[in-house]
C-alpha cells in the first residue's frame, strides 16, 4: 500500500533537495548531476544540450574534425570550426592563400594549379626558342609549360634573332648605348622581365649615367644631401 510518511522504496536519488536530479532525468548544462551517474554537464557523455568543439593543436583558429569534444563551455585549446585540413601546420587553414608548394594551403581540397584561387607565376610563350617570351601570349602555372619562359622581353617571337626588346637595365647602360643621351626620362628594365619602368636619368653629373632616386631639395637637417643617385 502507498507510504504516508513521504518516503519511497527506491533509494537511488543522488540529492533529495533538487527535483531536477534523479536517475530518470537527462543530463543538461545546468551545473547539476541530472541523471545521478556521478558526472556533471560536459563530463557526462549522455549530455543532450552541449556544444561540439574541435581541438586546435596548431592555434590557427580552425579545429580538427577528427578531435571533437562536447561541452557546455569551450575548453582551452578548442574552437567551434572543424575546417582545418592539417592541425599540425598553422600555415594550412581556410584563411591561407594557395601557393605553389604541393600543399592544400587553403584547405579546399585543391592543390597548386588545380585551385582557381592559387597565386600562380606568369609564363610567356617563347615560340622562336631565343629565351625571350611574347608578352601577348602567357599562361599562369606553378611551373613553366613547354616552350614558355619567365620573361616577356621578346620584340618578335617569330624571329629568333630579334632577342630582347633591348631596354637598358639602368641609366648607366642607357648612356653606354647612346653616348649622346641627355638628362631626362628613360624606360629601364632592371629585372630583365621585358616590362620597363620610366625613371629620371641624370646624364650630366660626374660623367652621367645616374638613376635619380630622389630629387627633393630638403633642408639639410632633414636630408643630408639634396640629391641621391644610383649608377648601378
Amino acid at each position: 500500500m502507498p507510504r504516508t510518511d513521504g518516503t519511497v522504496a527506491n533509494a537511488s536519488d543522488c540529492t533529495d533537495v533538487e527535483a531536477a536530479s534523479n536517475p530518470g532525468e537527462l543530463e543538461i548544462c545546468d551545473g547539476l548531476d541530472n541523471d545521478c551517474d556521478g558526472l556533471t554537464d560536459g563530463q557526462d557523455d549522455s549530455l543532450i544540450d552541449g556544444f561540439t568543439f574541435y581541438a586546435d593543436a596548431d592555434g590557427d583558429g580552425f579545429g580538427d574534425a577528427a578531435s571533437p569534444e562536447i561541452a557546455c563551455n569551450r575548453p582551452v585549446g578548442y574552437v567551434v570550426s572543424s575546417a582545418d585540413c592539417d592541425d599540425g601546420n598553422a600555415a594550412l587553414s581556410p584563411d591561407a592563400d594557395e601557393t605553389c608548394d604541393s600543399l592544400d594551403d587553403d584547405c579546399d581540397g585543391l592543390v597548386d594549379d588545380d585551385d582557381p584561387d592559387a597565386e600562380l607565376p606568369t609564363w610567356y610563350a617563347d615560340s622562336d626558342g631565343d629565351g625571350y617570351g611574347d608578352p601577348a601570349t602567357y599562361a599562369a602555372a606553378c611551373s613553366a609549360p613547354p616552350a614558355y619562359v619567365g620573361n616577356a622581353a621578346d620584340c618578335d617571337d617569330s624571329d629568333p634573332t630579334s632577342g630582347s626588346c633591348g631596354y637598358p637595365a639602368d641609366c648607366a647602360e642607357a648612356l653606354a648605348l647612346d653616348s649622346g643621351a641627355v638628362s631626362g626620362t628613360f624606360a629601364i628594365d632592371p629585372d630583365g622581365d621585358g616590362v620597363p619602368t620610366d625613371v629620371s636619368c641624370d646624364m650630366d653629373s660626374d660623367g652621367g649615367g645616374w638613376t635619380v632616386l630622389a630629387d627633393e631639395d630638403y633642408a639639410s637637417a632633414v636630408c643630408p644631401a639634396a640629391w641621391t643617385f644610383n649608377s648601378t
